[in-house]
């Protein structure tokens, strides 16, 4: 068994543990039309309050109204008209909320930018592409290393 492997068993026992019937478990809404909106989530969330992402995810929404149906095209496209990363992380979800804490870094909105032009590079545009994609192939997708390729994102 490879490390991937014994961790997500250790992660399995541990919610079978502590988490009670899986029956009872509640799904998060999420975001199953937009996968725009799925893309700025996931990297608003590390190393921040909760409250941010929803206020990131709401800015956004109010900006364009059919965000939730918005693809990797789409977020792509409203950050060219805001006028790149930095324009739109002032302007369109007012936060300019740096991916690391280290001198330099860019900022969450650049790496956004990289990763809904990581999805379009890779043929992905909505939720369900992605989800083709990632069950295709679920030990070496495209995806994943891609991912892990984006600043902040390696670990």
């Amino acid at each position: 068994m490879n490390t991937e492997e014994a961790e997500i068993r250790t992660l399995v026992s541990y919610c079978e543990d502590n988490l009670g019937d899986p029956h009872l478990w509640k799904t998060p809404d999420g975001y199953p039309e937009s996968l725009a909106l799925c893309i700025i989530d996931s990297l608003y969330s590390t190393g921040s309050h909760y409250t941010s992402v929803v206020n990131v995810i709401r800015r956004y929404k109010e900006k364009y109204p059919a965000g939730g149906t918005h693809g990797a095209e789409d977020l792509l496209r409203s950050i060219m008209e805001a006028g790149g990363a930095r324009k739109w992380a002032e302007d369109v979800v007012q936060n300019r909320k740096p991916a690391h804490t280290r001198p330099g870094a860019p900022l969450k909105a650049e790496i956004i930018e990289q990763a809904a032009q990581l999805m379009i590079d890779l043929g992905i545009h909505t939720v369900p592409d992605l989800r083709r994609v990632v069950e295709e192939k679920p030990q070496d997708n495209p995806v994943y290393y891609g991912w892990k390729k984006l600043p902040s994102q390696s670990s």
